[in-house]
């Protein structure tokens, strides 16, 4: 009888629930040795989220602040990033780049996409590489499987949220951290990239985030409350976080800044 209600419940459980217990345990194990340590460190410092949006080309560097970069932003020249946070292959030879940046210094968090994702969902994203994990000797972190609809809280001991970009990764990292002030750099939620010309790749537009910030807006408020968010240049997130321009965006977008 016991048999047969197992194999019935089995039957009822959705097969990712199995995986999403999986990737649980997963983290448990793994994340404490990575993220705890980072809790609350930063609540008297301020960080620079910095994206590949098109805007970030326009940024003017802040002095004294702790620096998140996203995939590719370790190609700006004018920065040095604390942390570059990466979860999708970005291509052979921006991925040996990467795992290069500033070996000394920058710290490189490379998640670790769930199977439903990289296989199912979105089948063109591929995962990093082992090699290229040893090679940056990057901390690994478990993404669930794309099923969940917050921010996690405690990265600490659960899988970050996947929520649809590595910018979200980092801010769970970000305000785990509790700083004073996050400002968002080249997180246009709009379509390409500061480095290269994006066309015709659905990849590059990043308009339909818009929902995700808000979702974050909501969150920070209620469990980070202390932690003001800045947006530089905004574009797609006009209006959502407090707002300022650099004197070089507003030379060359004067309509914008309106």
């Amino acid at each position: 009888m016991l048999n047969k209600i197992l194999i019935k419940t089995r039957r009822v459980i959705k097969k990712n629930s199995f995986e999403n217990i999986k990737l649980c345990f997963q983290a448990l194990i793994m994340h404490p040795a990575i993220f705890l340590k980072y809790k609350n460190i930063y609540k008297d410092k301020e960080i620079v989220i910095v994206g590949c949006g098109p805007t970030t080309k326009y940024f003017e560097p802040l002095n004294d602040k702790i620096y998140i970069g996203i995939n590719r932003a370790y190609k700006l020249k004018n920065i040095k990033l604390n942390f570059l946070f990466a979860q999708d292959w970005l291509d052979e030879d921006d991925m040996i780049e990467a795992n290069n940046y500033n070996k000394n210094y920058c710290k490189k968090f490379y998640g670790i996409l769930s199977d439903s994702v990289s296989k199912k969902v979105f089948p063109r994203i591929k995962k990093i590489p082992k090699y290229h994990r040893i090679d940056a000797n990057s901390y690994n972190y478990i993404l669930n499987n794309y099923t969940a609809k917050n921010f996690e809280i405690d990265i600490a001991k659960k899988p970050i949220s996947d929520l649809h970009g590595t910018v979200f990764s980092a801010m769970q990292f970000a305000l785990y951290t509790n700083p004073k002030t996050i400002y968002l750099v080249g997180c246009d939620c709009t379509t390409g990239h500061f480095h290269k010309e994006q066309k015709n790749n659905p990849n590059a537009d990043l308009s339909s985030h818009s929902h995700i910030w808000k979702q974050l807006k909501q969150h920070s408020e209620k469990y980070n409350p202390n932690t003001k968010i800045i947006s530089i240049n905004p574009v797609g997130l006009k209006g959502l976080f407090e707002d300022i321009y650099t004197q070089s965006y507003i030379k060359n977008n004067p309509e914008k800044t309106i």
